[in-house]
C-alpha cells in the first residue's frame, strides 16, 4: 500500500515537472516569436518612413524650383536651417553688400536664356540620392542644363535644407556672357592728347595667370614723348597691349596712364591683378597714375577669346585687394581716408558696391 502511494505520487510529480516543462517551453517559445514580430515590425516602419521621407524630399524639390519658391524669403526661412540661411545671408551681402537671401544659388545663375531656348519651361529632370545622402537634381534654367545638390532633413514632416552645392551649370561653362551689356556710365573715357605721333617704349611682358595655359600676357610701354627713356625714372605706362601669343588681340592708350599696383598679396609692386570669372573670361584690373593730390582712375577690362572689352573706369583709389575684392577709396594718403565700397569679382561676376550702389549693382 505505501509503495503504491509512492508511486502514485512519484507520477503525479513526474507529471507535474512534465507539464511544468511542457508550458515553460511553450511560453518560451511564443516570447521568442512575439519579440521577432516586434523587430520585424519596426524595421518595416523604419523603411515606411525612410520612403515617405524619401517621397517628400523628392516633391519638395521639384515643387521648390519649377515654381521658383526660392527667391521666397518666408519659404527659405520655412525651409531652411539656421545653418543654411547664413551661407544664403553671407552670400547675398558678398556679392551685393545688402541684407537678404541668395536663392539664386538654387539655379545655374545664368542671366540670359540658352538661344533657341527662350520657351523651355524651367523644370526638375531628375532626382537621385547619392551613397552619402546628398540628393542630386539636374534641371532646365532658360534652356541651360544645371545640377545642384543639397543635404536635407526632415523635422515633424517638413523639410528642411541644410548644405547646398553646385556640381555642374552648363551656362557658367558655356562662358555666355554680352559685352554689350556693359552701362557707359560706368566707363570714363580714357584721356588722349590730340597730337598721336607719341614713341612708345616697352617697360615689361607679363604673362595672364590661369588664361589660356599661357597663351595670353600683357605688355605695358612708356610714352617716350611724355616720360622720357629712362625705365628706371618712369612709373606711368601709357599704352597697354594685350597678346594671344605673338599676336596683339587689343592695345589701349591714355595720357594719364596706369602705375603700379603697391602693397598687393606678397606686398611686391605689380601691374595689375586678373581674377578669371569663368572658364571663358577673366578680369583684369589697372590702377591709374595718381598726380599730386588727383584720384587716379581704377580700370577694368575682360578678356574672351580674341577679345577684350572695357568695363570700367573710374576714379578710385586701391585701398586693399583680398579675397575676390577690390576695395575703394576716394581719399587714401590723408589723415582720415574716404572709404567708399568695393569691387566684387566672385561668382562669375563683376559688381560693385558703393555710395552710389549700397545694394550692389552687376556690372559684367
Amino acid at each position: 500500500m505505501i509503495a503504491t502511494m509512492r508511486r502514485k505520487n512519484l507520477l503525479i510529480a513526474i507529471s507535474a515537472l512534465f507539464f511544468l516543462t511542457y508550458s515553460t517551453s511553450c511560453g518560451n517559445g511564443k516570447g521568442a516569436n512575439d519579440k521577432s514580430d516586434t523587430v520585424e515590425n519596426i524595421k518595416n516602419s523604419n523603411k515606411d518612413d525612410a520612403e515617405r521621407n524619401d517621397s517628400l524630399i523628392r516633391d519638395f524639390i521639384t515643387n521648390m524650383y519649377e515654381n521658383e519658391l526660392y527667391y521666397n524669403y518666408d519659404f527659405l526661412e520655412a525651409h531652411c536651417t539656421a545653418k543654411m540661411l547664413k551661407c544664403l545671408k553671407d552670400e547675398f551681402e558678398c556679392e551685393y553688400g545688402g541684407d537678404g537671401y541668395a536663392g539664386y544659388l538654387f539655379r545655374t545663375g545664368a542671366q540670359d536664356d540658352k538661344p533657341g531656348a527662350e520657351d523651355v519651361k524651367d523644370k526638375v529632370l531628375k532626382i537621385t540620392k547619392d551613397s552619402e545622402g546628398w540628393y542630386h537634381y539636374t534641371f532646365t534654367d532658360g534652356g541651360w542644363r544645371g545640377e545642384n545638390k543639397i543635404k536635407v532633413c526632415v523635422e515633424n514632416g517638413e523639410v528642411k535644407v541644410d548644405e547646398l552645392e553646385r556640381v555642374n551649370n552648363e551656362y557658367a561653362e558655356a562662358g555666355n556672357r554680352e559685352f554689350e551689356e556693359i552701362e557707359s556710365s560706368m566707363i570714363d573715357p580714357l584721356y588722349f592728347n590730340e597730337k598721336r605721333d607719341h614713341a612708345y617704349m616697352i617697360a615689361d611682358t607679363k604673362k595672364i595667370p590661369d588664361m589660356g595655359n599661357d597663351q595670353y600676357s600683357v605688355c605695358w610701354y612708356v610714352d617716350t614723348v611724355e616720360w622720357g627713356s629712362d625705365l628706371k625714372k618712369s612709373y606711368i605706362y601709357s599704352k597697354i597691349e594685350f597678346k594671344k601669343g605673338d599676336a596683339v588681340i587689343a592695345s589701349f592708350c591714355d595720357d594719364e596712364g596706369w602705375s603700379y599696383i603697391i602693397g598687393d598679396e606678397n606686398s611686391k609692386a605689380i601691374m595689375f591683378k586678373s581674377f578669371k570669372l569663368d572658364s571663358n573670361h577673366t578680369a583684369l584690373v589697372f590702377r591709374g597714375g595718381a598726380y599730386a593730390a588727383g584720384t587716379p582712375n581704377l580700370t577694368v577690362f575682360v578678356l574672351s577669346g580674341d577679345e577684350v572689352k572695357l568695363i570700367y573706369n573710374q576714379e578710385y583709389f586701391i585701398e586693399k585687394i583680398e579675397d575676390g575684392k577690390v576695395f575703394l577709396a576716394k581719399e587714401l594718403y590723408t589723415e582720415n581716408p574716404i572709404k567708399c565700397g568695393y569691387l566684387s569679382f566672385m561668382n562669375g561676376h563683376v559688381s560693385i558696391v558703393s555710395d552710389e550702389y549700397p545694394a550692389g549693382k552687376v556690372i559684367f
